[in-house]
């Protein structure tokens, strides 16, 4: 019981987070998109969540962000999958590298609320392998990170 209050505790706390390193730029419809992580074990994105092109160009992510998902690609590329047993360890340093993102939360305006979009459900899959990963699930949570960046590089730079 403590290990699951733990985690959602863990992402209550995560969540306030984000919420409040880009209050300027959350508008309603992003504020109740994040009441609605927060409230629920598991959120289902509709039609309407569907992350947009900046007309037919990528969204730029700021600098000071952008760094910080490029380090998550590159833990999740240079994870052994061999060795699934590691996926708790690749699940910590995405959560640490997320809160650094996070708190260097720069971007407003559309492209901040497109980056919600994708950002969202990958914070749950994160806390997901936290809690559910491990050496017999580890190649499929792996697979999974994977697909999460290539949407993000369809999508943004």
């Amino acid at each position: 019981m403590k290990n699951v209050f733990g985690v959602l505790v863990a992402i209550l706390v995560g969540f306030s987070f984000l919420i409040f390193a880009c209050q300027p730029a959350v508008n309603k419809a992003s504020t109740s998109q994040l009441d609605s992580v927060s409230s629920k074990d598991e959120h289902h994105h509709e039609a309407s969540e569907a992350i947009l092109l900046n007309g037919t160009e990528k969204w730029k992510v700021d600098e000071n962000m952008i760094v910080h998902i490029r380090n998550m690609e590159a833990e999740i590329l240079a994870f052994d999958a061999a060795n699934n047993s590691n996926v708790q360890a690749l699940a910590n340093k995405l959560a640490e590298s997320l809160d650094l993102l996070t708190s260097n939360c720069t971007m407003k305006g559309q492209a901040h609320d497109e980056l919600h979009k994708w950002l969202l459900p990958y914070i749950e899959l994160v806390d997901e392998i936290k809690e559910k990963g491990n050496a017999s699930n580890g190649d499929m949570y792996h697979q999974k990170l994977k697909e999460a960046f290539e949407q993000f590089n369809l999508y943004f730079n």
